[in-house]
């Protein structure tokens, strides 16, 4: 009778586990608001630096592009700060700069297609 193979496992060192463990569970530790304010924050860096990455003579097509950028940033402020300032005229001028924002990146589509 032939001997049994004897399957190999890889022991991974205990302490290096519970690491890997803690950081798991530490990676989803982003709540809504962190996300909430951290768009808004891409948004705005994207719409300033969007002219140093493609050049201060731009098409106009990228030109609609960074106001639909600042648009939608305007309606994430209006979203965030305007329901403290002044309820009904902040979220109505927030839907109002989101769905400006739609309209100027539709004219920038159509202005690079």
């Amino acid at each position: 009778m032939l001997p049994r193979r004897r399957r190999h496992r890889q022991r991974a060192n205990p302490a290096l586990r519970a690491v890997a463990r803690g950081y798991a569970q530490e990676a989803m530790a982003l709540d809504l608001p962190t996300l909430t304010l951290l768009l808004p924050l891409q948004l705005l860096a994207l719409a300033a630096a969007l002219p140093v990455l493609t050049g201060w003579r731009a098409s106009p097509a990228l030109r609609w592009a960074q106001a639909s950028l600042w648009a939608h940033f305007g309606g994430w402020v209006f979203l965030l700060l305007g329901e403290r300032v002044a309820p009904v005229f902040g979220l109505t001028l927030s839907y109002f700069l989101v769905g400006l924002s739609l309209v100027l990146c539709l004219r920038a589509l159509q202005g690079w297609l």
